[in-house]
């Protein structure tokens, strides 16, 4: 990133998804060591998507520069390349292009003369104003484009930046263009507050972030475009026009939710944070540690009074879930049939009290269903499948009830908040009941390699190495090892505190013989690929796989 006089944006391309397809690509080729030098991976990975026309090496000699400037990987001291978490979010498909494009157009900001200024801050108070040219724009932006710069020479490409940048909102949703008028896609209301900002100074925005030294590059991805997605304006869904419902609509998480992705992303260990953020007792010690371990405490002292967690299985039916007959030896000594409540049965019933005794926003009961897909939903829940949307629980606008088969009348209770997890190597999301879908909100979690970074200790650079080669690989559509993003290897399979080759012997190997059906070739190919290849005399000899 330079030090600029006027907005400036990539002087390459006009950039559209199946060139942001091949930046991602070149990375590949550059972090597996397919290739070693920046122009000729670029130039490859532009021929792979089919748009690689005149260009040659030397065009594209510092290729990661222009990816760096997009928020796609940076490169480390060491030479090594490193994917931003949003671009690969992309890249398993979990997130739209728009949907990057928009995560990048609200976080970009420049040091334009001696103020950080922020493109789509000042866009967006200029659009709210009313609909506007790109040239009215520009003149109503002083902080992207100086007076001094539209009365110069410089005024042509200075527009022509405009118009690039624009061209990325108008491509993430933010904005929309119709006979040269440009006009805020959202209300300004709900725009502002996802506007990411560094909140530096000149100075220490200088040197965060300008220059071309490795370490700005990795700010630049990590800090500026590495911050959370806008919560309030969704990446990849179309929003309310009406700020007041989308306030309401963010003022409390959803009572029901489904945590989904492949094994080992943390989707039973975020139910612990997840339920304590909806009971409001979340540790706030700054020290990751330290509330991690203050957070499972609160969370073991509530299990059974305000948590509640059960693991679907197979087995699991309606009467083990709601109510049924249960066989039961008198005090006669005959066999009877006694009629029990189910485990989602008894949770509402305690969730009905404490809503009546309290009655206040911090009355919630939480319900996790561990490994929800493994059951038949359609069969554990019947019909109260129904009750379970927000404006159909009890005391709601369109409260409904259902009749037992004990002949009881039931309710869902408008303070329970079901969390459900999915293990996607299991079972495809798309085969799910369409009734559970359309009543749960589904929150991807996939492999995420800054756990690794931040919490990883024992062989951390070679397990994310391993990490990242072998899911780049099970995603592949070539290559013969493709399985998809839900086959892929969660983090905390490299979080362990053993060596590599521990982890490796005692939990890679078996996961990998299971994807691939205990088909061991196939798996020592793969493990051979990522550089980590099996003891050659211990499979000659026993047949099995071991890493030494």
């Amino acid at each position: 990133m330079q030090k600029m006089t006027s907005i400036n944006i990539d002087q390459w391309r006009y950039l559209n998804e199946t060139l942001f397809r091949a930046y991602i690509d070149c990375f590949g080729n550059l972090q597996d060591g397919t290739e070693d030098d920046g122009g000729e991976a670029m130039v490859a990975a532009l021929d792979r998507q089919g748009i690689l026309g005149k260009v040659t090496a030397d065009n594209y000699g510092s290729a990661y520069i222009m990816a760096r400037e997009l928020g796609v990987y940076y490169q480390e001291e060491d030479g090594s390349f490193k994917l931003s978490g949003t671009a690969n979010t992309f890249r398993e498909g979990r997130l739209s292009y728009a949907g990057y494009l928009r995560h990048y157009v609200l976080n970009l900001e420049f040091l334009i003369g001696d103020q950080v200024v922020h493109p789509f801050a000042e866009i967006a108070n200029s659009l709210s104003e009313q609909p506007r040219t790109v040239e009215e724009i520009a003149a109503s932006c002083p902080g992207c484009i100086p007076p001094s710069v539209l009365s110069g020479t410089d005024k042509k490409r200075a527009l022509e930046m405009l118009r690039r940048f624009l061209e990325r909102a108008l491509q993430s949703g933010l904005v929309s263009y119709e006979n040269g008028i440009y006009k805020l896609e959202h209300s300004y209301e709900i725009v502002v507050p996802c506007i990411g900002r560094s909140g530096l100074d000149p100075n220490q925005f200088y040197e965060k972030f300008v220059g071309s030294h490795r370490e700005k590059q990795e700010n630049i991805v990590k800090d500026m475009f590495g911050r959370p997605l806008c919560a309030q304006l969704s990446v990849d869904t179309d929003i309310s026009s009406n700020p007041v419902n989308e306030r309401a609509m963010n003022s409390r998480p959803p009572l029901n939710r489904i945590l989904y992705g492949p094994p080992g992303t943390g989707k039973t260990d975020s139910t612990v944070e997840i339920s304590l953020e909806i009971l409001g007792r979340q540790s706030s010690d700054i020290d990751h540690s330290a509330r991690r371990k203050a957070n499972r405490m609160t969370y073991r002292s509530l299990l059974n009074s305000r948590i509640f967690f059960v693991t679907m299985h197979p087995s699991f039916s309606y009467e083990d879930f709601v109510e049924g007959l249960r066989p039961v030896v008198s005090t006669s000594g005959q066999l009877v049939f006694e009629r029990k409540s189910g485990i989602f049965k008894r949770v509402c019933e305690v969730a009905i009290e404490i809503h009546k005794n309290r009655n206040d926003e911090n009355d919630a009961v939480v319900l996790i269903l561990d490994e929800i897909n493994r059951a038949n939903i359609s069969t554990v829940f019947g019909e109260l499948i129904t009750l379970l949307e927000e404006d159909k629980r009890l005391g709601m606008e369109n409260e409904l009830s259902v009749t037992l088969p004990s002949g009881t009348d039931f309710s869902v209770p408008p303070n329970l908040y079901i969390i459900g997890t999915m293990n996607t190597a299991d079972r495809s999301i798309a085969l799910v009941d369409l009734a559970l879908r359309r009543r749960f909100r589904f929150i991807p979690l996939y492999p995420d390699e800054s756990v690794v970074e931040n919490i990883g200790t024992v062989d951390r650079s070679e397990k994310l190495g391993l990490m990242n080669k072998l899911n780049r690989i099970l995603i592949s559509p070539v290559g013969g090892f493709f399985k998809g993003v839900d086959f892929q290897i969660g983090h905390a399979y490299f979080l362990d505190a053993r060596p590599i080759a521990n982890v490796i012997n005692d939990n890679i190997i078996p996961l990998l013989t299971e994807y691939f059906r205990n088909d061991l070739v196939k798996v020592k190919e793969l493990l051979s690929k990522c550089g980590f290849p099996a003891d050659e005399e211990t499979f000659t000899r026993t047949g099995l796989l071991l890493y030494k």
